[in-house]
């Protein structure tokens, strides 16, 4: 093995870190700068989350579902057609019969995501439903619009505590109004605006708004804070995570956090609306379980483009949010600063693995033979080689028939290309490729997703960087030889 001085050692390292450096400020600069680049990385990093979550699914599609205590009682396409075209105004004497025999079943909650917005004809109508509502557990989802048409009603419902991240929430500038009697009836209420990425896929949901501001949670996280007995008070963020009792969400620059679609884990039954009001499923089934309330039906209007799922009903996305809440499966990542940090040292470790490399010999690769010579048994090794040799028999009988092919110039500058392309990217093939596995294995495991993209650019970068440096060094070394 060569010996190598200190003095000679020191310059390696000093080497290996102006590198590094260089490459990770190439990197950093086309990012920060936000241009043609960042969004480039961007789509990236979004096509290969739905993979990692194509790959999950796929992984688990033998595995059987575990049961949840979350059902969506949905007006679906059967209520239409058992119960009539879709109208606010009938289906909110409905709701009232549907919502007596729900909470005769003793749920845990029922969580309606439709908009009480306008008054009944019938003032009769909105009291029996707000009576009905004050005998369980029942929150809404309200909406957040461009201006205010509510006042300061709701103000109740803000979180306090978030105040001083109002500036970095989605912006809404108020509420759409609610019926009296129901607003007042309610165990709580939050926002279900959802806004889809640049591409219109739905990745992520604001975990709380800022409405003229005050900061108000997405209604999947005031459900659960108020089943689990957490003040409003008491919710704070420190971080990069929202801390709801013993849950902390992880949201990013933008108070966002990662939609965690879990339903290839856990069984969201559904049933239909329709038969709530007829009485069809038992009562009792409901006991203990959170019930949401939502139009699912297809002409209504309400579906969400998200990621492998395609368009699914807006619902399913809080649904998904608070189940993984309950079982504490929210997707986390890096936050910005931390991941910054990640690629500095990415940009030190692959450079010093590419500047160090001797040729056809790199640092895995070593470690791949050694391993491979212990692993491997010896009968395996011996007959491998036997049916190389037999292979290369059979080439020479055939020789006089393919002799030419060896003169020509072509097939010759195809092979020396080939071999020499070979030689120079299969260590950053492989270095990629675990890399990747890497990364997968983190967010199939952990639910953690580390955005691959900059990561992998970042070791391109030191291959190339570190590879180029060392033929220049080289030639620079020969030429200054006697």
């Amino acid at each position: 093995m060569e010996r190598i001085g200190p003095i000679r050692l020191s310059r390696r390292l000093a080497t290996v870190l102006g590198l590094a450096i260089l490459g990770y400020g190439l990197l950093f600069v086309s990012i920060v700068s936000k241009g043609v680049f960042f969004n480039m990385v961007t789509q990236l990093d979004n096509a290969l989350y739905g993979q990692f979550l194509a790959s999950r699914i796929r992984l688990s599609a033998g595995d059987p579902l575990k049961p949840c205590d979350v059902v969506i009682a949905g007006i679906d396409d059967r209520s239409l057609k058992t119960l009539g075209a879709y109208n606010p105004e009938v289906y909110r004497m409905y709701h009232v019969a549907a919502l007596r025999y729900l909470l005769s079943g003793n749920p845990r909650a029922v969580v309606y995501d439709i908009l009480f917005a306008d008054p009944h004809p019938d003032p009769a109508v909105d009291r029996a439903l707000g009576e009905a509502m004050r005998k369980g557990r029942v929150f809404a989802s309200h909406f957040a619009a461009s201006e205010d048409y509510a006042g300061a009603i709701f103000d109740k419902g803000a979180y306090p505590n978030l105040a001083p991240v109002a500036g970095r929430c989605v912006r809404e500038g108020g509420f759409f109004p609610m019926v009296g009697p129901v607003y007042s009836a309610l165990s709580g209420f939050g926002i279900a605006n959802a806004y889809a990425d640049t591409d219109g896929v739905l990745r992520k949901l604001p975990a709380v708004f800022n409405v003229y501001g005050k900061v108000f949670p997405t209604v999947a996280i005031e459900v659960y804070r108020s089943l689990n007995g957490v003040p409003r008070e008491a919710v704070r963020y420190t971080g990069g995570e929202l801390h709801v009792g013993s849950r902390a969400i992880p949201v990013d620059a933008d108070m966002r956090t990662r939609i965690p679609l879990i339903e290839d884990e856990y069984r969201i039954r559904q049933v239909s609306f329709s038969d709530l009001v007829r009485q069809r499923v038992p009562a009792e089934y409901f006991r203990d379980k959170v019930v949401f309330v939502a139009a699912t039906a297809t002409g209504l209007g309400d579906n969400k483009l998200v990621p492998v799922y395609g368009y699914i009903p807006g619902v399913k996305i809080h649904a998904n949010l608070f189940l993984a809440l309950e079982k504490n499966r929210m997707v986390d990542e890096f936050t910005q600063r931390t991941y910054y940090i990640l690629l500095a040292l990415a940009s030190l470790f692959y450079t010093f693995i590419f500047y160090n490399k001797r040729p056809g010999d790199g640092f895995f690769t070593r470690i791949a033979k050694k391993a491979g010579r212990r692993v491997v048994p010896l009968w395996l090794e011996k007959g491998f080689n036997l049916r190389f040799r037999r292979f290369q028999a059979a080439l020479d009988r055939f020789a006089p028939y393919y002799s030419w092919l060896r003169k020509s110039y072509v097939l010759r500058f195809s092979v020396i290309l080939f071999q020499r392309t070979r030689s120079r990217v299969q260590t950053l093939l492989f270095q990629l490729l675990v890399l990747y596995v890497a990364l997968f294995l983190s967010f199939q495991y952990g639910d953690f997703f580390v955005k691959p993209t900059a990561l992998m650019i970042q070791v391109l970068l030191a291959y190339i960087i570190a590879g180029e440096f060392k033929d220049v060094e080289t030639a620079l070394a020969r030429e200054a030889a006697p």
